[in-house]
């Protein structure tokens, strides 16, 4: 052998192999080769005092230190009848209240109108379909002979000078979208239309909140995204790409266009799509 100094024999007395990088075993303190390196291997006397172990708890994944010879089983009872199960117990859980939704969350995301518990997914009043916290929660059993009614008269809304109103009459089957604008001054405005009213009757509404002293403006949404012209005026809003629900940006400009002359649609509407920048 050229390096009879290099290396170290295995302590085990059936293997004296060379081995020239050794392990040393923690409890016995001699000199093993890689087979006969761990304390099982060797037989180590001290295994039991140097050979810690932790489980983890299978109900609240706490790691649970064992001391040298004991059981596992019973250290894992012992935890859990000190308290393990009234910890996992107490956590507090929410879970989402939208039928078919599965997803819990550690803190409450309550809705402020129904007052219900929601994910993150249908924390939003149109995404989990919100009725309110005085909504009926059983519908009424029919009358074999139902008393004859009066139908409600439904209101008319506003319509714009030189234009006529082409607001649909709403029943029970159409659908309805929520529109949320966001002015200029960082106040958001919010109101419900039937899906088939033309865009009209969204620039109504804003016109009701502006200010008198606002500069002209444009209307548009980021998604999709789409600046509004005069051409939109009559077109209905699910065409528009507006339902179920929008937000829509005010921005005004600060130098307005100059008036025009007033054409056969009339000076007042005229005036209006001048502040609009149409």
């Amino acid at each position: 052998m050229e390096f009879p100094s290099v290396g170290k024999h295995c302590s085990e007395p059936y293997c004296k192999q060379l081995d020239f990088l050794p392990f040393k075993c923690a409890g016995c303190d001699k000199i093993f080769c890689l087979e006969h390196r761990s304390y099982d291997s060797h037989h180590c006397p001290k295994r039991l005092v140097v050979d810690r172990k932790a489980i983890v708890c299978p109900i609240c994944n706490i790691p649970i230190p064992v001391p040298p010879g004991e059981d596992p089983n019973t250290r894992i009872d012992d935890h859990i009848n000190s308290g393990c199960a009234t910890t996992v117990r107490s956590t507090p859980r929410y879970p989402c209240s939208v039928r078919g939704c599965k997803n819990v969350e550690l803190a409450p995301l309550m809705c402020n109108k129904c007052g219900r518990h929601h994910c993150v997914t249908h924390r939003f009043e149109d995404h989990h379909k919100c009725t309110g916290r005085h909504a009926p929660k059983k519908q009424p059993i029919a009358h074999p002979n139902p008393p004859a009614t009066t139908p409600a008269p439904v209101p008319s809304s506003a319509s714009y000078p030189g234009s006529a109103s082409t607001t649909p009459v709403q029943t029970p089957s159409t659908p309805m979208t929520t529109i949320r604008v966001k002015l200029p001054n960082a106040q958001t405005i919010q109101n419900s239309f039937p899906a088939t009213s033309s865009f009209s009757e969204i620039i109504s509404f804003i016109e009701s909140h502006r200010e008198p002293d606002m500069h002209p403006y444009t209307l548009r949404t980021t998604y999709p995204q789409r600046v509004f012209s005069a051409a939109d005026q009559h077109a209905p809003l699910d065409q528009l790409g507006l339902v179920p629900s929008a937000m829509i940006l005010m921005e005004t400009h600060h130098n307005p266009p100059p008036p025009q002359p007033s054409g056969s649609e009339g000076g007042l509407w005229q005036g209006i799509k001048s502040y609009l920048g149409w």
